[in-house]
């Protein structure tokens, strides 16, 4: 199990997070086991609306991300989960190439909440056997519709969670 720290990047700060975590395991081979906390002032954020279901573009929104890419490939997954219950899973067959949505059925979310304290936890399926590398990454949005991205680890002068060298984890 491995327990990581999220930043906002340089150039989207978000006072009202005082913390943002996630953890990831592999309880077993083919999953991996997923969990956000955030803390801070849950009011100054827009929390989706979306129904239940599978829907694309959630990134344009408070979204919680995961991309896993097993070593030595090039192709990777993308999971996008936002409250309540809204999901899309995605694979690539190279860094923003090759896009189509994943086969895979809708993972649960299990959601706790309060006024100042947010959990997610799933769940999912990964792209393949063996060790991958994983980037951890979330999107918030303001109150005031500004957009918020939070990742482990930034590598460029924009935010890009899809830049390879983001990929700093090691499941497996």
């Amino acid at each position: 199990m491995q327990q990581v720290e999220l930043s906002s990047h340089s150039t989207t700060p978000c006072a009202a997070v005082s913390r943002l975590t996630a953890t990831i395991a592999l309880p077993e081979t083919g999953w991996m086991e997923l969990a956000y906390e955030l803390e801070g002032d849950l009011s100054a954020l827009r929390w989706p609306t979306t129904a239940a279901g599978r829907h694309d573009d959630l990134w344009q929104h408070t979204c919680f991300e995961a991309f896993v890419m097993p070593v030595g490939s090039l192709s990777y997954r993308e999971f996008n989960l936002a409250p309540p219950q809204t999901w899309a899973c995605y694979d690539f067959t190279g860094c923003r190439t090759g896009m189509h949505n994943a086969p895979i059925e809708a993972p649960l979310m299990h959601v706790e909440s309060s006024a100042n304290l947010y959990r997610l936890r799933t769940r999912l399926p990964l792209p393949g056997v063996g060790p991958s590398q994983v980037a951890l990454a979330v999107v918030l949005e303001h109150a005031d519709g500004l957009l918020s991205y939070w990742a482990v680890h930034h590598p460029s002068a924009e935010p890009d969670f899809h830049d390879p060298t983001a990929f700093t984890l090691q499941l497996g």
